[in-house]
């Protein structure tokens, strides 16, 4: 199994979680090889876009940021149980001080961001559980730091795994910039939602709730900017959505200028 298919999978399985009754997350490769309809490839905003990050990348950054801190208080386990916890005096990074929590800093708090708040608390006290352990070990104390990096669940990987869920479910739960649709000669506006924008708005691809037939010629229209002229698009694929709840009843359209 290579590690895309074991991140797919795991994937699957998480939305599993979230919404029980989901068994209709289909497991069918898409229908286009672009997953441009997946939410984790378009990057949350920030303040400044040095720090900008889409879903695999942040992951990425939590899942370096948590490995070596295990690494870290293991050494200083084994330091303390040779006896040499009085050479442990350097404290582990702070919430803002580890990538991870650099890019947690960066985002910017808009509306959507409802899980935001619980997230960086749960960074925050993963953090604080660390620098209390390695504050025990100093003292010779091995007994939170053996919970932790041992197969039971600990207050620490309990701390972890809420941050990796929050994270996750940041993705999910971002709302799409909405649209309006429409097929010249035609009067009614479909509600669309934006998915993703590409080579400087000449492509792109939106959830609507009716079937676009490939070729015609769409009017698109941002909602949230009345002002912003209207734009004249070509259907270049249309197709049923595959996410499961997400995309229960919508087509997802790859629409060109």
């Amino acid at each position: 199994m290579t590690e895309e298919t074991r991140t797919r999978a795991g994937w699957l399985e998480r939305l599993r979680r979230l919404w029980p009754g989901s068994a209709a997350a289909s497991e069918n490769p898409p229908s286009l090889p672009s997953p441009a309809d997946d939410p984790r490839h378009v990057p949350l905003p920030v303040y400044g876009d040095a720090l900008a990050r889409n879903g695999f990348e942040a992951l990425a950054l939590w899942e370096a940021d948590e490995a070596e801190a295990r690494q870290m208080l293991a050494q200083r386990l084994a330091d303390a149980r040779r006896g040499g916890a009085d050479s442990i005096t350097t404290a582990p990074p702070g919430p803002a001080d580890c990538a991870f929590g650099q890019w947690l800093v960066a985002l910017r708090p808009e509306g959507h961001f409802d899980l935001l708040d619980d997230l960086k608390m749960w960074h925050d006290h993963w953090h604080r559980l660390h620098r209390q352990m390695v504050g025990e070990l100093a003292q010779g104390q091995t007994g939170a730091a053996e919970d932790a990096l041992g197969s039971a669940p600990s207050p620490w990987t309990n701390a972890a795994r809420r941050v990796r869920g929050l994270l996750e479910a940041l993705w999910l739960q971002r709302p799409m910039p909405a649209l309006e649709l429409r097929t010249p000669g035609r009067t009614r506006w479909l509600e669309a939602r934006l998915l993703r924008e590409a080579d400087g708005g000449e492509r792109l691809t939106v959830s609507v709730r009716q079937e676009l037939p490939v070729g015609a010629l769409v009017i698109v229209r941002d909602t949230h900017r009345p002002a912003a002229p209207s734009r004249p698009y070509r259907v270049d694929h249309c197709r049923p959505g595959q996410r499961g709840l997400l995309d229960r009843g919508v087509y997802i359209a790859y629409l060109v200028a």
